[in-house]
């Protein structure tokens, strides 16, 4: 999938189609919004051929909704971590009120990470499959899940790292459970009591703030 072309492009007047408001142009589509060709086919989008009727939004938006972070779904953290925050980086580029388009179901570690940024009063919680712009910003995905962007990490770190929580402190070794998860290894409570055996700590991460899981993971020895 490498390389990732960085970009962005203003387009008036645009439509956004599917679950993925992927950026449309009657019955074309963007390449770059639907990951180009090798994934272009199992986007909504591409078999959006009844589309319900648009709500418009005037002024001036960007989006971070795509296959991987949906409108009626809550996007798995990771995709939201890689695939999604780092669309923002030539956010800085497009005009100061330019509001996000952003999945109406976001966790709310999710909606932390927004506010880190200063931006949670920015974004538009969106649950429509069918949207028209009146000025609309595209900012090409940089990455997938499997395939990181050295350039959307980089951004990562550089605006996140100093957000960690100063007031929080955790341990040094752990492994990350996911008791209650309904994608936990079939053997967890085997690795539970591994690790709780030689002495690591037991992290379950839905039980922090994202401020406080960024403190911990800069911190850590072993993960």
């Amino acid at each position: 999938h490498q390389p990732w072309p960085v970009f962005w492009s203003h387009h008036a007047n645009a439509s956004l189609v599917a679950t993925s408001l992927a950026l449309a142009d009657g019955k074309t589509l963007c390449l770059e919004s639907v990951y180009q060709d090798r994934r272009a086919k199992i986007d909504p989008a591409w078999r959006a051929f009844r589309r319900s009727r648009a709500v418009h939004l005037p002024g001036n938006w960007t989006s971070l909704v795509s296959l991987w972070v949906q409108t009626n779904s809550r996007p798995n953290w990771t995709h939201w971590l890689l695939d999604a925050l780092p669309r923002l980086a030539v956010l800085d580029e497009f005009p100061p009120d330019t509001r996000i388009v952003v999945p109406a179901t976001l966790f709310e570690s999710q909606k932390q990470s927004l506010a880190l940024l200063g931006l949670l009063d920015r974004c538009r919680p969106t649950k429509e499959s069918h949207l028209t712009i009146e000025n609309y910003y595209f900012s090409s995905p940089t990455a997938m899940l499997e395939c990181y962007n050295p350039y959307g990490i980089e951004f990562l770190r550089s605006k996140f790292l100093p957000k960690g929580d100063p007031q929080y402190t955790g341990p040094r070794n752990f492994f990350v459970t996911r008791t209650g998860s309904d994608r936990h290894h079939a053997s967890l409570q085997i690795l539970n009591d591994f690790f709780s055996n030689i002495g690591w700590n037991l992290i379950q991460l839905s039980d922090l703030t994202f401020a406080q899981q960024i403190k911990l993971f800069s911190e850590a020895n072993a993960v």
